[in-house]
This record gives C-alpha cells, structure tokens and sequence, in this order.
C-alpha cells in the first residue's frame, strides 16, 4: 500500500528552478485558458514577491504569489493547485504558510482578488469580502482581505 504524499511548503527563490515550476503551473493553469501570457514587464517585476509552493513528494502541487503593496499590507495573488489534487488540503496548507511569512515580514494585512468561484474557500480561511464584485480579465472577481 502506498502512503499518503509527503508535503512540503516553502519559498521559492526568483529564477530558480522551482520558481519556473510556480510559473509553468500558473501559466498552465490560470494564463493559458484566458489565451494570456506572461509579459516580460510583469515578469521583471516578480522579483520582489514571495513566490510559494506546496510539493507533494518531489510534484508541486500549488503554488501563490505574495506581493508587497505597502510597508504593512501585501497582496495574495495566483493561488493555485493543480485540478487532480484539489480538495485534498493542499490549498488550505499552503495560505496559511502564506499568512505566516506575511507576518514574519512584518505585515498587518493580506489583501486579494478572488475570484468568485473561489470566494467559499478564503471565507472559510477567515478572509471577509471588501467591495463589490468586479470583472478582471473576463472573470468575476471579488476584493478580500484579512488583518494579521
């Protein structure tokens, strides 16, 4: 019988190898079926986000992106898990990985757009609904944030 996956959260650092997985899974995953790609403006401005994945054995299995927007408040963005692992934890594991570096780096608030398909999920992680709905990149959206 083969035991359950070992995970393993952690950050990735810019142009590492790890960090073109995150890239591939995000592109793959939530670029490729709006037909958008990575431009090299946005890419050069990765530079100073957090880039963090979740590896299930030596797969990564999701991945999120955290950006500074203030000295106190910085943006979650891109979070994904890949769709055959979805529902098993992975997502929950790696936000509050997320949460936890956002307030070893000092920050009070986290503060997103998600989309409404995915409202449920950061509701029961403790975020709150900030503002109306909105439609980004064709996609209903909604602002969520939550204080630290």
């Amino acid at each position: 019988m083969v035991g359950a996956p070992k995970l393993s959260v952690r950050q990735a650092l810019f142009g590492s190898a790890e960090y073109d997985a995150i890239l591939e899974l995000r592109y793959i995953t939530l670029r490729e079926p709006l037909g958008l790609q990575f431009t090299e403006c946005e890419l050069a401005r990765e530079e100073g986000s957090y880039h963090l994945g979740v590896w299930a054995n030596t797969e990564l299995a999701g991945c999120v992106v955290l950006t500074p927007s203030s000295d106190e408040q910085i943006q979650l963005r891109q979070c994904v898990v890949r769709e055959a692992l979805r529902g098993q934890g992975h997502g929950k594991l790696l936000v509050r990985y997320a949460e936890s570096l956002a307030q070893e780096k000092q920050f009070r608030e986290i503060v997103m757009h998600a989309r409404i398909s995915a409202m449920g999920f950061y509701e029961k992680l403790g975020y709150e609904i900030a503002g109306d709905p909105f439609i980004e990149l064709t996609i209903p959206h909604v602002t969520m944030r939550k204080h630290l």
